[in-house]
C-alpha cells in the first residue's frame, strides 16, 4: 500500500514538473475589415511581452505564465482586448483572432452635417453633455448623469449603441491622441478607451500627469516622427519640438503673440504688486526680444501661468485666494487675465494623409511638413482676417479637405473650405443649423 502510495506521488509530482515546464502558446490572427491579414500590428501580453503581425496578420506567443489579457493595436484602427480566461485552452495552446474595426470618418463631400448636437443629446437638470469626438460614423459622448459618468456610443440618429459606467466622477475630457487613440481624462487618472467592435470598453487606467504630460500635448506622427507642443505663460505662445525615430529631441517652431504677452505680464505684475487695474493700456512693441527687455526677471517655465520674480503664478483659483482687502480691483486683474489666458495662440497642427500641415495663424503662415524625405514648404494664409473667425479648423481626413469657421449674425454659421496647395479660402458652405462640427 505504501509503494501504491509513493508511485502515486511521484507520479503527481512529475506531472506538476511537467505542466510548470510547458509554455503558455498563444497563436492568432488580426485581420483587417475585409478579412484580409492585416500587417504591423502590436499584439501586447500584459507586460511581459510584445509581438507584431507578419504580412499574413499572424502573431504568436510563447510564454511561461498565463497573462491576463491580450490588447492589440494598429494605426487607423480602434484597439481591442480580450481575457484570456475566456479562452479555449488545450494543454496550455490557444487560438485567437482579432477583426479590427477602422476609425476612418464617413462625413459628406460638402454638407458636413445639418445634425445638431442638441438632436444627438438632449440635457436638462440631471443630466449634462461633458465632451464629444466623433468615432468614425458614430458620435462618443462623455455623460453626466445623476453625479455618474458614463461613455456612451451614439449614432447619427440618437440611438444608444454602448454604454459604460466609469469608476472616477471627475472624468471631463475626451481625446483622441496622435496615433488616433481615445482616451478620457479625470482629476487624477486617465483611460484608453475601446470601440472595438461598437462596445466601450477602457484599459487599464494610467495617471492623469501621464495624459497631460505625454498624451495631450502630441499633436501629430508620421513615419516615427512625433511633433508634441507645450503652451507659454497665458497662453500667448506655443512652442512645437519633435522627436526623430532615433529618439533625439529636435525644436521646430515657436509662435508667438508679442503683444498679448506684453499685455499678460503687466497685468499679472501690477496684480502681484496690488496696483490699481487700468483698463486701457498701450504697449509699445519693436522687432527683437521686447518681452525680456520690458520685463528681465521673468523666469518662464511650462505652466499656464509661469513664475513672477521667482514665486510661482497661480491660475485663478489660486489667485483668488491671495486676493487682499488692500485692493478691490484684483478680481477684475483675474477676470482680465482669464480673458487673455482663453484667447491663446491659435497654431493647430494635423496630419492629413502624407503630410503634416501647421496653421501658424500668428504668422499668417501654412506649413507643410514631409518627414520622409524631410521637407518644410510655406505659404500665405490670410482666411482667418475675414470678418466672424472663430478660430477653429476642422479636418475631413478621408476626403482630404480643411474648412475654417467662421460666425456672423448677418450670415449665421460658415465653413470656408481651404485649399492646401495655396492656404487661401474659395468655397463657403452655409449651414443652417449649427452642427457637431
Amino acid at each position: 500500500m505504501k509503494r501504491w502510495s509513493l508511485s502515486f506521488a511521484l507520479l503527481a509530482v512529475v506531472n506538476i514538473l511537467t505542466a510548470q515546464q510547458t509554455p503558455w502558446s498563444i497563436k492568432g490572427r488580426v485581420l483587417n475589415e475585409a478579412g484580409e491579414g492585416l500587417p504591423g500590428a502590436t499584439v501586447a501580453a500584459d507586460e511581459t511581452g510584445i509581438v507584431f503581425s507578419d504580412t499574413t496578420g499572424s502573431f504568436m506567443f510563447s510564454l511561461k505564465e498565463r497573462p491576463r489579457e491580450l490588447v492589440v493595436r494598429r494605426l487607423g484602427y480602434f484597439p481591442q482586448r480580450i481575457r484570456l480566461d475566456t479562452l479555449q485552452w488545450d494543454n496550455r495552446r490557444a487560438t485567437i483572432q482579432f477583426s479590427m474595426t477602422p476609425e476612418a470618418t464617413n462625413l459628406g463631400e460638402v454638407t458636413i452635417s445639418s445634425r445638431p448636437i442638441e438632436t444627438i443629446f438632449r440635457e436638462n437638470y440631471t443630466t449634462d453633455l461633458l465632451d464629444y469626438l466623433f468615432a468614425g460614423p458614430n458620435l462618443l459622448l462623455l455623460v453626466r448623469e445623476k453625479k455618474k459618468h458614463f461613455l456612451r456610443l451614439s449614432d447619427d440618429e440618437g440611438r444608444l449603441l454602448s454604454e459604460l459606467l466609469l469608476p472616477d466622477n471627475t472624468t471631463m475630457l475626451l481625446h483622441r491622441s496622435c496615433t488616433g487613440g481615445f482616451h478620457v481624462c479625470g482629476s487624477q487618472w486617465a483611460w484608453e478607451v475601446s470601440l472595438a467592435g461598437g462596445i466601450v470598453d477602457t484599459f487599464t487606467r494610467y495617471s492623469a500627469a501621464g495624459f497631460h504630460g505625454f498624451i495631450e500635448p502630441c499633436s501629430a506622427q508620421k513615419d516615427g516622427y512625433y511633433f508634441f507642443r507645450k503652451a507659454g505663460p497665458f497662453n500667448q505662445s506655443v512652442h512645437y519640438f519633435y522627436f526623430d525615430p532615433s529618439g533625439e529631441r529636435h525644436p521646430f517652431i515657436t509662435i508667438t503673440d508679442s503683444l498679448s504677452s506684453l499685455a499678460a505680464w503687466d497685468m499679472y505684475s501690477d496684480l502681484a504688486s496690488r496696483r490699481l487695474f487700468m483698463l486701457e493700456r498701450t504697449y509699445e512693441t519693436s522687432p527683437g526680444n521686447p518681452f525680456s527687455a520690458k520685463h528681465p526677471d521673468f523666469v518662464v517655465e511650462d505652466l499656464p501661468f509661469a513664475r513672477y520674480r521667482g514665486e510661482k503664478a497661480l491660475g485663478p483659483a489660486g489667485l483668488m485666494q491671495l486676493l487682499t482687502v488692500f485692493n478691490d480691483d484684483q478680481p477684475a486683474y483675474i477676470s482680465a487675465l482669464e480673458g487673455l489666458r482663453s484667447d491663446s495662440v491659435y497654431a493647430p497642427m494635423y496630419l492629413i494623409r502624407d503630410t503634416i500641415f501647421l496653421f501658424n495663424h500668428v504668422q499668417n503662415t501654412l506649413m507643410r511638413v514631409v518627414t520622409e524625405p524631410w521637407q518644410i514648404r510655406c505659404s500665405d494664409i490670410v482666411f482667418h482676417h475675414d470678418k466672424g473667425w472663430r478660430k477653429q479648423i476642422l479636418v475631413d481626413e478621408p476626403m482630404q479637405r480643411v474648412y475654417g469657421r467662421f460666425f456672423t449674425p448677418k450670415t449665421g454659421l460658415m465653413l470656408k473650405e481651404i485649399d492646401l496647395h495655396t492656404g487661401q479660402a474659395e468655397k463657403v458652405y452655409s449651414i443652417p443649423v449649427a452642427p457637431y462640427l
